[in-house]
């Protein structure tokens, strides 16, 4: 299987990328082909919804990194979320490339895909994550796709505190059990 993962986070050696890696690892050992972009070192501009596109009619207006990506969209099997929680919702450096699925919207719910989420939070109360799932689900419901799995990583502000967990494990699992 294809894998495609949107990495939100600016950080290149903090939680959330530990979970990719755990992930990752699992993914590889099962077989499956990766591809990663890590949003928040890209260029990436906000959707506009100035409707160039005609949600798959035509190219986004803006050509910048974003391009790759949906060309790598259009041929994944699967596509991993990965984010912080960054006040109360996704990063807005995943949010970004979330939004410029617009530009391909007939063709995503033409050939639904799977997907899974792997999302980070500083606070332990499980409520903070409340509005990355709703982004998550919304969207996976839209698009008719399948969710198949969810790391939700709370309480977990430092890589120290990830390894005090089981998160990782379960990101490795979620990755070879695909």
């Amino acid at each position: 299987m294809k894998i495609l993962i949107l990495n939100g986070s600016p950080h290149r050696s903090g939680c959330t990328m530990s979970l990719i890696d755990s992930f990752v690892k699992g993914a590889r050992e099962a077989g499956h082909a990766i591809e990663r972009y890590d949003c928040a070192m890209l260029k990436i501009h906000g959707c506009t919804a100035c409707e160039h596109c005609g949600n798959g009619l035509h190219p986004c207006v803006f050509n910048d990194d974003m391009t790759e990506i949906l060309q790598h969209l259009q041929t994944c099997d699967m596509v991993v979320f990965a984010t912080p929680v960054y006040y109360y919702g996704p990063t807005a450096q995943i949010k970004a490339a979330l939004d410029r699925f617009y530009s391909i919207d007939n063709w995503l719910r033409e050939h639904p895909k799977k997907a899974a989420l792997l999302t980070v939070a500083g606070d332990a109360d499980e409520k903070v994550f409340a509005g990355v799932l709703g982004t998550y689900e919304g969207n996976l419901q839209y698009l008719h796709w399948q969710d198949c799995g969810r790391i939700t990583a709370a309480g977990c502000l430092t890589v120290e505190d990830l390894r005090k967990t089981s998160y990782q494990e379960d990101a490795y699992q979620l990755g070879r059990q695909l």
